[in-house]
């Protein structure tokens, strides 16, 4: 990575990275989703995390906070969302998704297309961001975690 707000973080980083599992994500499971109040990004059980746990750039960083707020920011009151806004979400949610991908290969990074701009195979909005950007269908392994981890959250 050459990004250079990396330079002065790179140990933290690359330890954050090089780690099994993270405390806000166990399973090394992302999902990037817009919702009211957060940061747009949610934990593999479900769980609403701040984008500042999760180990990519900064600048990566604050280019999910910022598009989250276009979700998030406006409130309820603004829920009515035009077509070209829904589908300017939904691909530059997708394209930080693919970005996060990359910079974090061996993780699971899942994306909702609030807006249903993109569909997996299977015709579902909701997916897998694979390392070659593409956009699949959970694998049976995938959903056994992601119950796993859902599971675990709830004590089950």
């Amino acid at each position: 990575m050459t990004d250079p707000e990396l330079a002065t973080d790179r140990p933290e980083l690359e330890r954050r990275r090089s780690l099994d599992d993270t405390e806000a994500f166990p399973g090394n499971w992302v999902c990037l989703a817009g919702d009211y109040g957060n940061d747009g990004i949610w934990s593999g059980a479900g769980l609403f995390c701040t984008v500042g746990d999760l180990p990519v750039s900064i600048a990566l960083q604050k280019a999910i906070e910022a598009w989250a707020f276009n979700y998030a920011g406006r409130g309820p009151a603004d829920a009515n969302f035009s077509e070209p806004h829904g589908r300017w979400f939904d691909t530059t949610g997708f394209e930080l998704a693919r970005q996060v991908s990359a910079a974090l290969p061996h993780w699971t990074v899942a994306f909702s297309s609030e807006f249903g701009v993109y569909k997996t195979p299977s015709g579902r909005s909701f997916g897998i961001v694979t390392t070659d950007g593409t956009f699949a269908d959970l694998t049976i392994e995938q959903e056994a975690v992601r119950k796993a981890l859902v599971d675990a959250e709830r004590g089950v």
